[in-house]
Protein backbone atom coordinates (compact mmCIF):
# COMPACT_ATOMS: atom_id res chain seq x y z
CA UNK A 1 0.00 0.00 0.00
CA UNK A 2 1.79 2.54 -1.34
CA UNK A 3 1.80 5.82 1.18
CA UNK A 4 1.60 3.89 4.09
CA UNK A 5 3.37 2.49 6.71
CA UNK A 6 4.51 -0.63 6.66
CA UNK A 7 6.74 -1.13 9.78
CA UNK A 8 9.32 0.06 11.98
CA UNK A 9 12.83 -0.30 11.80
CA UNK A 10 15.69 0.43 14.63
CA UNK A 11 19.40 0.63 14.57
CA UNK A 12 19.43 -3.08 15.25
CA UNK A 13 17.41 -3.80 11.72
CA UNK A 14 19.41 -2.10 9.69
CA UNK A 15 22.98 -3.14 8.56
CA UNK A 16 25.05 0.79 10.07
CA UNK A 17 27.95 0.02 7.80
CA UNK A 18 27.80 0.56 3.74
CA UNK A 19 29.34 -2.98 2.13
CA UNK A 20 31.67 -0.79 -0.18
CA UNK A 21 33.25 0.45 3.81
CA UNK A 22 32.65 -2.15 4.66
CA UNK A 23 34.91 -4.56 2.34
CA UNK A 24 37.23 -1.54 1.97
CA UNK A 25 37.95 -1.88 6.17
CA UNK A 26 37.85 -5.55 6.12
CA UNK A 27 41.04 -4.79 3.12
CA UNK A 28 42.62 -2.49 5.39
CA UNK A 29 42.48 -4.59 8.58
CA UNK A 30 40.55 -1.84 10.33
CA UNK A 31 37.28 -1.83 12.55
CA UNK A 32 33.46 -0.82 11.22
CA UNK A 33 32.72 2.58 12.52
CA UNK A 34 29.30 2.10 13.44
CA UNK A 35 27.16 5.12 12.91
CA UNK A 36 23.54 4.26 14.26
CA UNK A 37 21.70 6.34 12.33
CA UNK A 38 21.20 4.16 8.59
CA UNK A 39 17.69 3.25 9.76
CA UNK A 40 17.02 7.15 9.23
CA UNK A 41 15.95 8.65 5.91
CA UNK A 42 18.80 11.12 4.99
CA UNK A 43 20.85 12.41 2.13
CA UNK A 44 24.13 12.01 3.22
CA UNK A 45 26.03 13.97 0.38
CA UNK A 46 29.30 14.25 1.87
CA UNK A 47 29.72 10.38 2.05
CA UNK A 48 27.88 10.22 -2.09
CA UNK A 49 30.27 12.73 -2.96
CA UNK A 50 33.38 10.61 -1.51
CA UNK A 51 31.84 7.28 -3.22
CA UNK A 52 31.53 9.07 -6.50
CA UNK A 53 35.65 10.48 -6.21
CA UNK A 54 36.58 7.25 -5.05
CA UNK A 55 34.79 5.42 -7.89
CA UNK A 56 35.92 8.24 -10.52
CA UNK A 57 32.20 9.06 -11.04
CA UNK A 58 30.44 12.58 -10.08
CA UNK A 59 27.53 13.44 -8.07
CA UNK A 60 24.79 15.64 -8.75
CA UNK A 61 21.79 16.23 -6.56
CA UNK A 62 18.80 16.74 -8.57
CA UNK A 63 15.19 17.76 -6.58
CA UNK A 64 12.89 17.68 -9.83
CA UNK A 65 12.32 16.68 -13.21
CA UNK A 66 14.14 19.59 -15.19
CA UNK A 67 17.34 19.17 -13.76
CA UNK A 68 17.24 15.43 -14.10
CA UNK A 69 16.89 16.03 -18.32
CA UNK A 70 19.36 19.22 -17.80
CA UNK A 71 21.80 16.25 -16.01
CA UNK A 72 20.77 13.57 -18.94
CA UNK A 73 21.68 16.56 -21.73
CA UNK A 74 24.84 17.28 -20.18
CA UNK A 75 27.66 16.35 -22.67
CA UNK A 76 30.15 17.41 -19.97
CA UNK A 77 29.15 13.71 -18.51
CA UNK A 78 29.03 12.16 -21.31
CA UNK A 79 30.81 9.83 -23.57
CA UNK A 80 31.03 10.63 -27.10
CA UNK A 81 31.37 7.69 -29.28
CA UNK A 82 30.39 7.24 -32.93
CA UNK A 83 27.99 4.34 -33.76
CA UNK A 84 27.80 3.19 -37.30
CA UNK A 85 24.39 2.21 -38.42
CA UNK A 86 23.80 -0.63 -40.93
CA UNK A 87 20.52 0.37 -42.96
CA UNK A 88 21.35 -2.68 -45.60
CA UNK A 89 18.50 -4.03 -44.28
CA UNK A 90 16.01 -2.27 -44.85
CA UNK A 91 17.18 -1.61 -48.75
CA UNK A 92 17.19 -5.81 -48.67
CA UNK A 93 13.62 -5.13 -47.16
CA UNK A 94 12.12 -2.96 -49.26
CA UNK A 95 13.43 -4.89 -52.69
CA UNK A 96 11.83 -8.22 -50.72
CA UNK A 97 8.75 -6.14 -50.72
CA UNK A 98 8.90 -4.75 -54.41
CA UNK A 99 9.35 -8.51 -55.49
CA UNK A 100 6.27 -9.58 -53.76
CA UNK A 101 4.35 -6.88 -55.29
CA UNK A 102 5.36 -7.44 -58.72
CA UNK A 103 4.46 -10.95 -57.91
CA UNK A 104 0.82 -10.78 -56.86
CA UNK A 105 0.10 -8.33 -59.23
CA UNK A 106 1.09 -10.78 -61.78
CA UNK A 107 -0.79 -13.48 -60.82
CA UNK A 108 -3.55 -11.14 -60.43
CA UNK A 109 -3.43 -10.19 -63.85
CA UNK A 110 -3.10 -13.42 -65.35
CA UNK A 111 -6.34 -14.54 -64.30
CA UNK A 112 -7.70 -11.33 -65.98
CA UNK A 113 -5.98 -12.05 -69.28
CA UNK A 114 -7.85 -15.82 -69.76
CA UNK A 115 -8.60 -16.61 -72.62
CA UNK A 116 -11.58 -18.56 -72.47
CA UNK A 117 -14.22 -16.46 -71.31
Amino acid sequence: KQGEQQGNWAAEDVMQVDSFTASQNAREGLENSISGTEHLSALKEDYLREIAADTGLQYRQIGNAREFSSALMDKSLGIPDLQLTKFSWLLALTGLVFVLVSLLGRDHSAGNNSPIQ
